[in-house]
C-alpha cells in the first residue's frame, strides 16, 4: 500500500488495484501490458526505504497473474530528469542552443525499477520485460533532446513526439508478447 495523504486515497488505490487484478485474471484478456513509476513511499516507509516493499507488492501481483495464466509485458520505467534538472522545457529555454546542458547522469536519471526486477526474477513463461532506456541514454548520460526531438514535457512525462519515435523499438517485443499470449 502506498502512503497517500489520506486513508480514503489509500483505500481507493488499493480497491482499484484489487478490481484490476480481479478483472484481468478472468481469462478475458490475452495480454496485460504494465509499467510503474514510484512517486509515493510505501506505507510506513520513506522514499529511500520503500524499494523492498514495492518489490514485494509487485511480486505478489505478478505471481497472481502468472498463477492465473495471464501473459504480462512489463515496460521498464523511463529516465526521470526531474531529479537533477527539474523541468526539461525550462532547462532548454535557459540553455537555448545547448541541449546537452540539460542532459544528466544515467545513474541518477534511470530509477531502480522494482516492477521489472520482480518480473525478471519470477522466471515465469508468462512474464516478459522490455527496456527502452538505451534510446534515451548512453552508458553514462541521458539526453533531454534526442535526434532533434525534445524528450520530455516536464520533469518526467515523455513528449508525444518522442514517445512516437519509440514505437518501432516497442513493436518487436510487443508483437512477440502478443504472439506468445495468443498461441
Amino acid at each position: 500500500t502506498l502512503a497517500w495523504d489520506s486513508a480514503a486515497k489509500q483505500e481507493g488505490c488499493r480497491g482499484w488495484a484489487d478490481r484490476v487484478l480481479d478483472e484481468t485474471t478472468t481469462g478475458a484478456y490475452d495480454l496485460v501490458v504494465t509499467s510503474a513509476r514510484n512517486n509515493l513511499p510505501a506505507l510506513g516507509q520513506t522514499m529511500s526505504t520503500s524499494y523492498d516493499a514495492w518489490y514485494k507488492g509487485y511480486r505478489s501481483v505478478l505471481r497472481r497473474w502468472a498463477s492465473a495464466g495471464v501473459d504480462v509485458l512489463v515496460v521498464r520505467d523511463t529516465p526521470a530528469p526531474g531529479k537533477t534538472i527539474g523541468s526539461v522545457p525550462d532547462c532548454l529555454a535557459q540553455h537555448e542552443g545547448d541541449p546537452r546542458a540539460c542532459s544528466g547522469p544515467r545513474d541518477q536519471w534511470v530509477p531502480r525499477d522494482p516492477l521489472t526486477a520482480a518480473a525478471d526474477r519470477l522466471k515465469s513463461t508468462h512474464m516478459r520485460t522490455v527496456d527502452l532506456n538505451n534510446h534515451f541514454c548512453t552508458e553514462e548520460r541521458c539526453d533531454a533532446v534526442v535526434g532533434g526531438v525534445v524528450v520530455y514535457v516536464d520533469g518526467h512525462h515523455l513528449s508525444q513526439t518522442y514517445a512516437g519515435t519509440l514505437a518501432p523499438y516497442l513493436e518487436a517485443p510487443l508483437t512477440k508478447a502478443v504472439d506468445a499470449a495468443t498461441d
